[in-house]
């Protein structure tokens, strides 16, 4: 693939092997992703989207100065088309929160496989949110969504029971053929219980609901 038409990456982690290897694995794996740079800490990664301004920042929370969560942020205030996916091995509920709130794609463990990795790039890039599965399940405790009524807040319990397995397979980025192979229905009745979600949830796409998701108990 011509260079014009990759993917360009910045890595943003303060263990150089780290990144080191993980630029490999892009870069020998795949044909529509490119490195273009690498970064310790917060402050960097900043200064390199505005020198460089990649399409993409794989972004570590942990690091010294800036953390990743605040570095996201002011990336995004910058740059809002740049797309963040926070890889990290913390999966605190804050970091999570905080990152979805400001605006990353996606947030997931280094323990990921390569495979994994690439595919949930390739989904960012196309504005779905990817959330490792012991993340996702978590954030399903309780939503809030504009218009709430005073309490802020929607509990599962509103939801019929098929909303509830669809709203977690909707989090795991599964696309509706998938969440209707794996629950046993037609595809037209996942988009009529997406479409009943986003209703209740008070949003038009996925990208508002994980990130209502994310903004529950904040």
């Amino acid at each position: 693939m011509d260079n014009e038409r990759k993917t360009r990456i910045l890595l943003a982690d303060d263990h150089v092997l780290f990144s080191d290897c993980l630029k490999i694995v892009l870069e020998e794996r795949t044909t529509d992703l490119k490195v273009i740079a690498t970064a310790t800490d917060g402050a960097e990664a900043v200064e390199l989207c505005i020198k460089l301004r990649p399409d993409m920042v794989l972004m570590d929370v942990r690091m010294p100065g800036l953390d990743g969560v605040q570095a996201t942020r002011q990336i995004l205030e910058l740059y809002p088309k740049t797309k963040i996916i926070m890889l990290t091995t913390f999966d605190d509920d804050d970091y999570v929160r905080q990152a979805l709130k400001f605006g990353a794609c996606g947030y997931l463990l280094k323990n990921v496989r390569p495979a994994n990795l690439v595919q949930s790039i390739r989904m960012v890039r196309e504005s779905i949110i990817q959330l490792s599965p012991e993340i996702a399940g978590r954030l399903l405790v309780e939503v809030d969504y504009p218009g709430a009524p005073s309490s802020g807040r929607v509990f599962l319990e509103r939801l019929t029971q098929r909303e509830r397995e669809v709203l977690g397979l909707l989090v795991e980025a599964k696309e509706n053929l998938q969440i209707a192979d794996i629950l046993g229905i037609s595809e037209q009745t996942v988009k009529n219980h997406v479409h009943h979600l986003y209703e209740k949830l008070g949003v038009s796409n996925r990208l508002q609901l994980i990130k209502v998701l994310g903004r529950s108990q904040s």
